[in-house]
């Protein structure tokens, strides 16, 4: 879906084989770490879900950069 501003990627409410991420499989910044599809060495990751919060818990798992035009 996208990368957030720590430079991590973020998927949507599915993982890989098809079941759906809950909030409680998900840390305090909404994410975990595992293999992907784009990353097969495993990487942190944050996902969309169906419930508050939503994305992006309790700030970010890394250091937020910014974003420039």
């Amino acid at each position: 879906m996208g990368f957030l501003l720590d430079g991590f990627p973020v998927y949507g409410p599915q993982e890989e084989n098809g079941s759906t991420v809950t909030n409680s499989q998900l840390d305090v910044y909404h994410g975990h770490i595992h293999a992907t599809k784009d990353f097969p060495n495993g990487i942190y990751h944050y996902h969309f879900t169906v419930d508050a919060p939503y994305l992006n818990g309790n700030g970010y798992y890394g250091t937020p950069g910014t974003v420039t035009q």
